[in-house]
């Protein structure tokens, strides 16, 4: 029976305004603590996120295992690409006198950062750029994004990786004597983005009590949910959640922590 309430309730939803919000859908599949349109999100708690499915979780080392020796042989190809990238690596006398360790360690550090910086550029103004030059990028980043389910096999194929780093090493071999450990860096810290994805869209059981590495992994994984389930216009970074916080794109739980 239709009553003055029922009638302003169903109004409501009717009314434009209302009816063009963007609501997550849930997939059972996914954390359901973390799932909410609120302007603040709860923070994640200190245990293992919990699943509302039968499907039992895998541990970190299992799914790292499955990542190197899984069907898909990237992980392992960057792996042994460091051996004749490194075989190039030949100081001369005109290298900079400075204990070796001195020189490998800045540029590792600033590989990192480098890259972090990279994939959080491109994800956010390539992979979700509305700019028709980037439409080929933007459509198939779009398809994984409209996965039926959010649990899915992430890894890039080893075409990928072979014309990504082979261009990456035709600029880093332009830098003289440093360039093969520019390269060797850079891949490695590709071979990290990989496991971070491939780590983000599984059902790895994270204990935040064992060790600051699987806090830090439950971190990024939590952001890559959010950013799948709740906003696509933040928690733009992969291996990083800092990287969100740099650019003004992190979620407001993130921002009021160190």
């Amino acid at each position: 029976m239709s009553t003055p309430l029922t009638r302003t309730i169903s109004n409501y939803h009717k009314h434009p305004l209302h009816s063009t919000v963007t609501r997550p859908t849930i997939d059972i599949d996914i954390e359901p603590n973390i799932l909410t349109t609120a302007p603040s999100i709860t923070a994640p708690s200190t245990t293992a996120p919990s699943t509302t499915t039968t499907s039992g979780h895998t541990s970190l080392a299992s799914l790292t295992a499955k990542f190197f020796l899984g069907p898909n042989p990237s992980p392992i190809l960057v792996v042994l690409l460091q051996i004749p990238i490194l075989l190039q690596f030949h100081p001369t006398p005109t290298a900079p006198p400075l204990p070796l360790p001195l020189i490998v360690i800045p540029l590792a550090v600033a590989m990192t950062y480098a890259w972090r910086i990279q994939e959080y550029l491109i994800h956010r103004y390539i992979l979700h750029s509305s700019n028709p030059a980037f439409k080929v990028a933007r459509d198939i980043h779009k398809n994984h994004h409209s996965n039926p389910s959010y649990y899915h096999y992430c890894i890039d194929s080893p075409s990928i990786i072979f014309s990504w780093f082979g261009v990456a090493g035709l600029i880093f071999f332009q830098v003289p004597v440093y360039g093969p450990l520019l390269l060797s860096f850079y891949s490695l810290n590709g071979l990290t983005y990989m496991y971070s994805h491939y780590l983000a869209h599984s059902k790895v059981k994270l204990d935040c009590k064992k060790s600051k590495l699987e806090k830090y992994l439950f971190k990024v994984k939590q952001n890559h949910i959010r950013h799948h389930k709740v906003d696509e216009s933040k928690g733009f970074g992969f291996g990083s959640v800092e990287t969100d916080k740099i650019f003004g794109t992190a979620f407001v739980n993130q921002m009021n922590k160190k």
